[in-house]
């Protein structure tokens, strides 16, 4: 608590051949963070990886069998892993399945190109079936034409009349396409041609050879029909076929290469010699033993490992929190990751959430209700997380309650241990600035201690740092002592000390004063510096004016919802109009307000506390594991 898991820095060394076993195992052991390889020394020039070489020939095999199973409609399951050693063989094989697939694409687009004609002329056929007439003398008539084709529906919709003598008829709509048949005199054919060119009309080629009445033309054309059924039904089962014999392997070949071009990324970050991989990383320092347990099981003997303790701002961290705490990682962690070297804040987050939700909350009723439901969200779902907190929270509205003598709102069924704010605001409010200078005065501290053991700038005129705790802390303890008349007044001026310190601050950051005519503009940023400063701590301060504001708002929002209740009783039934008014209105004020102050306490602890001592930036730990390889290898 409060320092992440200490980390040890890996350098390993193995024969490149051994590799891909190695990461393997690293991965499935799920304690290796990756990193760049370092130069170690006596190492000859860098070489290249042959799993690098070959990253395009992957993954054109990738998009062949992905095509495959695309096309097929291959349904995946359980994979085993292949070793993709003879990918020339591989590739050969999918491109002649996809040639094979291809071939009968084409076919099965041209059956349904077909179909869709023939579609097209039964429906005109069962138009005029009852008509008199020969269909070859429609075809071959010298004095009048017949064309049939598709439309847009777009095109459809501003097609206007078409030119005098041809007529129409709708055979179908769609909301894409409408299929119409036009007909009328041959000498008006041309005219109408050009017209629908300028529409884009699609025309369907009518079958030239097609003689006989409209109803046995009919009947031909829907055996046509048929036939082209059956022809595109034999493609399908031919598919069906091919997946019988061939789907697995394609998934688990197409698996396999997945799994290759994910430990590719893995390779891009390690250095090789001719014959040497290197490979780096970081473990937790208590995962030491089993790591070399690892890798002696993989290459026992064949391998050189290197480790040093951790340090630098690229060390991910590991959290090491207790279980009640580990849930507000997670708050954490919207806020930034810590460095390695900068103190953990978790604990600081968990106790000042709790605390400030507490005070502005604070009822012993709605307590236990957060309580209860807490513990139901923890057990009964998987927002385990999120049922602790929200459980942690009952707990402190609940001692706040307890301490307000609160009970659903209610403040006479219990004797407050405390006080009740609505009987004590000036002491309310002083309450929460209290609150508010004790979290300014841990977070100023934190900040102290962090540029203590890793400075990252002029740590004494820092506003946030030494200087700012000493003006902040001086001016709070000299002035009460002032107040209190157990000091003069004129011992204030001993705070011109650590103003003056911030107000040097922006030399101390950007050096000394080489141009004499910039001291102006170091002379304007000190005392920007200052008055922004002292602004701040006030802003600070007098922010936390809001936990006292919320404490009173749930105490008015309780009052109206007994106000509302105790006007429904006047109504018909007014018993339990009464009862589902208290009902509804603490479940309002549970939800609403809950989810209203939970933000102001977050807000708070950032942007008032946290802001004066965090740095973030940090690389949280996560180690090479199954997430790291496509879904089903999991």
């Amino acid at each position: 608590m409060f320092r992440p898991r200490p980390m040890l820095r890996i350098d390993l060394l193995l024969l490149q051949q051994e590799l891909p076993r190695v990461t393997s195992a690293l991965v499935k052991g799920g304690i290796f963070h990756l990193g760049r390889a370092t130069d170690l020394p006596n190492l000859p020039s860098a070489g290249t990886s042959p799993q690098l070489a070959r990253e395009d020939q992957l993954r054109q095999l990738e998009l062949l069998l992905g095509t495959l199973v695309e096309n097929l409609r291959i349904e995946p399951g359980p994979e085993k892993i292949l070793e993709p050693e003879d990918l020339s063989s591989w590739q050969e094989w999918a491109r002649t399945l996809l040639q094979e697939l291809s071939v009968r694409g084409r076919r099965r687009e041209e059956l349904k190109i077909l179909d869709k004609r023939v579609d097209g002329l039964i429906q005109f056929l069962e138009k005029i079936t009852e008509l008199v007439g020969n269909f070859s003398e429609i075809l071959s008539s010298k004095f009048s034409f017949l064309v049939i084709g598709e439309l847009s529906g777009s095109e459809f919709d501003s097609l206007f009349s078409p030119p005098p003598g041809i007529h129409y008829l709708i055979l179908h709509g769609a909301a894409d396409t409408t299929l119409i048949v036009f007909y009328g005199a041959r000498s008006s054919r041309e005219r109408l041609i050009g017209f629908l060119n300028d529409h884009q009309f699609r025309l369907l080629k009518l079958p030239a050879r097609m003689k006989g009445d409209f109803r046995t033309c009919l009947e031909k054309a829907k055996s046509v029909r048929r036939r082209i059924h059956r022809d595109l039904k034999r493609l399908e089962q031919k598919d069906g076929r091919l997946v019988a014999r061939h789907g697995a392997m394609i998934c688990q070949r197409l698996h396999s290469i997945r799994i290759e071009r994910s430990m590719l990324d893995i390779y891009r970050q390690c250095g090789f010699t001719d014959r040497v991989a290197m490979l780096g990383g970081w473990i937790p320092s208590n995962r030491l033993p089993l790591l070399e347990k690892i890798l002696n099981d993989v290459c026992p003997g064949r391998f050189s490992l290197h480790q040093r303790a951790a340090a630098g701002a690229d060390t991910p961290i590991l959290f090491n929190n207790p279980g009640l705490i580990r849930p507000f990682e997670r708050i954490l962690k919207v806020y930034g990751t810590p460095s390695y070297g900068e103190l953990e804040p978790t604990p600081v987050l968990a106790l000042g959430f709790l605390v400030l939700f507490g005070m502005m909350f604070g009822d012993l009723g709605h307590g236990l209700v957060f309580i209860l439901g807490g513990l139901l969200l923890r057990r009964a779902s998987r927002f385990r997380d999120e049922g602790c907190i929200l459980a942690e929270m009952g707990v402190f509205a609940a001692l706040f309650g307890f301490l307000y003598g609160h009970v659903f709102g209610l403040e006479h069924l219990l004797p407050p241990l405390w006080f009740n704010p609505m009987d004590n605001i000036p002491a309310f409010m002083g309450a929460a600035l209290v609150m508010g200078v004790g979290g300014i005065l841990i977070g100023l501290a934190l900040r102290v201690w962090n540029g203590a053991r890793h400075p990252d700038g002029p740590f004494f005129t820092d506003p946030f740092g030494l200087a700012g705790l000493i003006f902040y802390g001086g001016t709070l303890s000299t002035g009460y002592l002032v107040y209190r008349d157990l000091l003069p007044g004129s011992t204030l001026a001993w705070l011109i000390l650590p103003l003056a310190a911030i107000f040097l601050h922006p030399l101390a950051l950007h050096g000394r004063l080489r141009d004499p005519r910039h001291g102006g503009i170091f002379f304007a940023e000190g005392a920007v510096e200052v008055l922004e400063t002292i602004l701040g701590f006030l802003a600070n301060t007098f922010s936390f004016l809001r936990v006292a504001a919320f404490g009173l708002a749930h105490i008015g929002l309780m009052t109206a919802v007994f106000a509302l209740a105790e006007q429904a009783r006047g109504w018909p039934l007014g018993m339990i109009w009464m009862i589902l008014v208290l009902v509804v209105g603490n479940l309002i004020v549970l939800v609403l307000e809950g989810l209203v102050v939970s933000i102001q306490t977050v807000r708070l602890e950032f942007y008032e506390i946290f802001s004066k001592f965090f740095q973030g930036g940090g690389v949280a730990y996560n180690p090479l594991n199954m997430d790291h390889l496509p879904e089903r290898s999991r």
